[in-house]
């Protein structure tokens, strides 16, 4: 028996011979494999359950791999024994090469294959084992390529993860309607060129010259306030209209320092009457109890 076929695969041709010689992924694509392990260099066993015409039996085969010249070809020897359905035996002879007229990454893989087979299998004819044989091999590579292409999938992601890990670790920004704003940036302002507006957001503080009842507050220089954001040269300003109040005519600015100033003034001259009026009345006690004991 012989069987001659070319196979695409979607990888490169190191990925393919990797894969050929993965024994997790063999025992996944062989049709029917139970177990597959290696037993020394380049030699492995297994055990297949297979259907051959009427004929259907569980074989336990060995296989070595001879001829390497990675990652380009190698030679498969195998042999199997199926007990009372027969025997099997024979060698494949695997090429791997660059697809040129592929547009994307793609490895042509070629195979040509011997086999003799005997006992109970030999009796079904030769026409049923080529076709038994045939769509085994058919089945291998559809499986191959799946298993191929979730190992490609796993190996992806966890490219990606350390990436998406890094990016969790860098320190945030609140978005602003049309300001992207970093609350971990310095108060000195970005970097030069950065082309990204920072606002320092700080607690409003109050000065003696704020307008009587104005809401708006003064703020420290490099600060800001909490009607504006007071932003360094090339950082954007972030403010909301005032609620400050307009001093009348007339009427002299900073008037809560000066209504302050004459609330203290009255209470110093309310103080400076109320001790003269205790004074006045401790005389006039005086001279009473000097009256009543005759001048003493």
């Amino acid at each position: 028996m012989q069987l001659t076929s070319e196979q695409k695969l979607p990888v490169d041709v190191p990925t393919a011979w990797a894969a050929l010689n993965d024994i997790d992924l063999l025992k996944r694509s062989i049709p029917g494999c139970e177990s597959l392990v290696a037993t020394g260099e380049g030699a492995f066993e297994a055990l297949v359950v297979a259907s051959i015409g009427p004929v259907k039996a569980k074989f336990k085969g060995r296989m070595q791999l001879d001829d390497l010249d990675p990652p380009h070809a190698y030679t498969i020897r195998f042999d199997g024994q199926g007990g009372a359905a027969g025997f099997g035996k024979g060698s494949a002879r695997v090429e791997l090469a660059p697809d040129a007229e592929a547009e994307g990454v793609c490895t042509v893989l070629k195979y040509s294959a011997t086999a003799s087979v005997g006992g109970k299998i030999a009796q079904v004819g030769s026409r049923l084992v080529d076709m038994a044989a045939q769509k085994m091999a058919e089945q291998f590579f559809e499986n191959f390529r799946a298993a191929l292409a979730e190992n490609e999938a796993v190996r992806a992601s966890a490219a990606t993860a350390p990436a998406a890990a890094d990016d969790a670790d860098e320190p945030g920004g609140l978005m602003l309607p049309g300001v992207p704003v970093d609350l971990g940036a310095a108060s000195s302002g970005p970097a030069a060129g950065s082309g990204a507006a920072v606002v320092e957001l700080v607690r409003p503080t109050r000065t003696a010259g704020d307008a009587e009842g104005s809401d708006d507050t003064a703020s420290t220089p490099g600060h800001a306030g909490m009607g504006s954001a007071e932003a360094s040269p090339g950082m954007a300003r972030n403010t909301r209209p005032s609620m400050s109040a307009q001093a009348t005519p007339g009427r002299p600015a900073g008037g809560a320092a000066g209504a302050s100033a004459g609330s203290a003034s009255g209470t110093r001259a309310g103080d400076t009457d109320a001790t003269a009026a205790g004074a006045s009345w401790l005389g006039r006690l005086g001279a009473w109890f000097r009256r009543l004991f005759g001048g003493r």
